[in-house]
């Protein structure tokens, strides 16, 4: 969090000072060298990668003219248990407590799971974020049935999205746990939704207010949107919490300099 500091100004996020004229600067060393930088949309990976994506009874005769057969007087001794043969006892029927064991045991569902398929990739279009991947559109087929827009993958196959260096570090990270097709064990943050109210007095507050409230949601990776209810956040729910923190600290910021004018 930037602190205003005496010679801001009127902005809340302390802008860069810039070199005194005059100095020369330091010769800069020559930047290292760095990936392509990716495109927003996971179009080329999920979907364009490496390639992904009784028998009948027989008929009774009637009894009136079945022939009558005779029925022996000795029909025999009956034959010893040992001839019969060992077919054992018919297997019990299972129990009411047996039987929903067995439905429950079916009914249990695995955790949230990427779906690709060949030909169709995972039919989403991903954006890195410091909180992983979020997801910004879903297709229809495959189709993603633990997945909204909005939310965001925190993990991919056990690898870790969240907290990442920078959008390449989270890109590669997930390139690590994809796969060209079944279905991907995933960690998913759902998307939240909060207000935050404004004072009467923004309305005459400068641009700058604009500007800094635009800084924070980039800092946080959330969207926002002034309306009569106030500030409108939409991001990850685990960044929720100090997104709020940071917003009230720049409402108190341009309230106290309004007052002081």
């Amino acid at each position: 969090l930037v602190m205003p500091t005496e010679g801001q100004g009127n902005t809340f996020y302390a802008k860069k000072p810039k070199p005194a004229p005059g100095l020369d600067e330091p010769e800069k060393p020559a930047p290292p060298t760095t990936k392509k930088k990716t495109a927003k949309s996971w179009t080329a990976l999920v979907n364009a990668g490496p390639s992904y994506a009784g028998r009948k009874k027989d008929d009774q005769t009637d009894a009136s003219t079945e022939a009558e057969t005779e029925v022996p007087d000795d029909w025999g001794a009956p034959p010893e248990m040992a001839d019969i043969g060992e077919w054992g006892a018919p297997e019990p029927a299972p129990t009411p407590d047996q039987t929903g064991a067995k439905k429950e045991t079916k009914k249990e569902k695995k955790g949230p799971r990427l779906r690709v398929k060949k030909g169709l990739g995972a039919g989403v279009d991903l954006q890195p974020t410091c909180w992983g991947m979020r997801v910004d559109n879903i297709e229809p087929k495959p189709g993603q049935p633990d997945l909204s827009e909005g939310c965001t993958i925190t993990s991919i196959d056990g690898v870790n999205l969240l907290g990442l260096g920078d959008e390449d570090e989270v890109y590669d990270a997930f390139e690590r746990g994809f796969k060209d097709e079944g279905e991907i064990p995933i960690v998913v943050d759902p998307v939240a939704f909060d207000t935050v109210a404004l004072p009467a007095e923004a309305s005459g507050w400068s641009t700058t207010f604009t500007e800094d409230l635009d800084c924070l949601a980039s800092k946080f990776g959330i969207e926002h949107n002034i309306s009569r209810m106030g500030v409108e956040l939409r991001g990850p729910s685990v960044a929720m919490p100090e997104a709020k923190a940071e917003l009230q600290q720049l409402l108190d910021f341009y309230l106290k300099g309004q007052q002081q004018q």
